[in-house]
């Protein structure tokens, strides 16, 4: 909530350019792999004679090596973090305007480490309860009551739970009756009907289950 908050503020200190500009991030490459809990440095280099106040990760400042006129900030990669993972760069010039750069690094398992299972469910609840709301009800009363996000973490051999929700971390989930509940390719769970269905979610050899129960809405 921090990070989000800083980031919030500082857009609004500045006012985003759409100049052309040479500045350029030049490490790591878009897509670079590394293993979660590593370090790597992000390296952003300005063009010739352009003249930046200040370069931030974020709302974290870059430090400015004059020899050899870069930014460059240290980051370490926290255990429990996989997949696509967004980097932004926001350089300010000397009248307050900014430009933004972005690039993405993917993050996945040191080699020693495996998944030795997985659980799922809503905050940790392997029983979720929708409501199955009449016919011309709100967009927002559906979401509200209708429907349901599900969490899946994988256990780890060192370990560590990491989240693995996002069908992109290899997760499948189904709906053993989808005339009940029908499940996205993300894991988010709606009403169809009235009844109880179970939805399965696989990841490698490891499986969970999810009972899913929908009764009619009552005010």
């Amino acid at each position: 909530m921090k990070i989000i908050f800083g980031i919030i503020m500082f857009v609004l200190l500045v006012i985003y350019i759409e100049e052309s500009h040479a500045i350029e991030i030049t490490s790591p490459k878009e897509g670079e792999v590394f293993y979660a809990g590593s370090t790597f440095d992000i390296i952003v280099k300005p063009g010739d004679g352009e003249d930046w106040a200040k370069v931030f990760y974020y709302v974290n400042p870059m430090d400015y090596n004059f020899i050899y006129r870069q930014y460059k900030a240290t980051l370490k990669i926290p255990i429990d973090l996989l997949g696509n993972q967004e980097l932004s760069i926001s350089a300010v010039d000397q009248s307050g305007n900014a430009v933004e750069l972005r690039g993405s690094i993917f993050i996945k398992l040191p080699p020693n480490v495996v998944l030795k299972g997985i659980v799922a469910g809503d905050a940790g609840d392997d029983l979720i309860s929708l409501k199955k709301m009449p016919v011309g009800s709100a967009a927002i009363d559906i979401e509200r009551y209708g429907t349901r996000q599900l969490t899946t973490h994988g256990q780890y051999s060192d370990n560590v739970n990491r989240e693995m929700t996002s069908a992109t971390s290899g997760t499948t989930y189904t709906s053993s009756n989808e005339n009940i509940a029908t499940v996205s390719p993300d894991g988010k769970v709606s009403a169809q009907g009235l009844g109880t269905a179970t939805i399965t979610v696989i990841n490698g050899k490891y499986s969970a289950t999810v009972k899913v129960v929908v009764k009619p809405y009552k005010q």
